[in-house]
């Protein structure tokens, strides 16, 4: 292929000083940009080629201890080559990481949890009275309130009503379902027998919390509920009759 001017005149048996035609200079100069493209990208497909691909290799995780000193504990930050750098020494940190077990654990165990399951009434037990209730709180527990009951109490029924176990001690890892198989007294055989039901703990402790606890904010928010959801129903209704 000609590579300039004077290699077409030759080619085509044309004197130097004679113009080219105008479709081989426009054929020369469409030669010329295709060989400059061509050694561009071939320049280009080189240098991959050649190329190396470095891989980098993953951080490594480093573990250290934490210092303690008097309740304060030094921070440390490490990177990824696994140099501990001195960050912060900061104060008043908790050296217990895990959650704080409910002050009242035992007793909801023990007492509440057995009127929550069971299907004895409330009236004829002692802690399924409020009266009762406190008197036994005063005798039996002294380092009990009934405000602390109410309030770990709300915090099991709000893990109920997330389907969540609630756990009320983690040391001896003491945990309260959110739900339980029914049972009824077959009197013919003697025995209490699984009737196939499965019933929520927290729409018995809404109602032993509004009752026997005597929560006044758990009652307000029942009735609130309850009178939305009517509402909602007259209004559906009333829709209905329209169409």
């Amino acid at each position: 292929m000609p590579r300039n001017t004077d290699s077409y005149a030759t080619l085509l048996e044309v004197a130097l000083t004679h113009p080219l035609p105008p479709c081989f200079a426009l054929a020369h100069r469409n030669t010329c940009l295709l060989q400059q493209r061509s050694g561009y990208f071939r320049a280009i497909r080189g240098f991959k080629e050649n190329a190396t691909v470095e891989t980098k290799e993953p951080p490594k995780l480093s573990s250290r201890k934490i210092s303690f000193k008097e309740q304060d504990v030094k921070v440390f930050v490490y990177n990824t080559k696994g140099i501990a750098t001195d960050v912060s020494f900061e104060k008043n940190i908790p050296l217990c990481i895990q959650p704080r077990s409910i002050a009242s654990g035992r007793f909801i165990q023990r007492a509440v949890w057995m009127c929550l399951v069971s299907n004895i009434p409330w009236g004829g037990t002692v802690w399924g009275q409020y009266h009762n209730l406190l008197e036994n709180i005063r005798v039996f527990h002294p380092c009990l309130t009934i405000d602390i009951i109410r309030s770990d109490l709300r915090k099991i029924y709000d893990t109920f009503r997330r389907y969540r176990t609630a756990v009320i001690n983690y040391k001896q890892s003491i945990r309260l379902p959110y739900q339980y198989p029914e049972r009824l007294f077959n009197p013919k055989n003697r025995q209490w027998t699984a009737t196939g039901r499965i019933i929520q703990v927290a729409t018995k402790l809404r109602l032993y919390l509004i009752k026997v606890i005597r929560d006044s904010e758990i009652a307000a928010v029942s009735i609130q509920t309850a009178w939305r959801r009517k509402l909602a129903y007259k209004t559906i209704q009333h829709i209905k009759t329209l169409k």
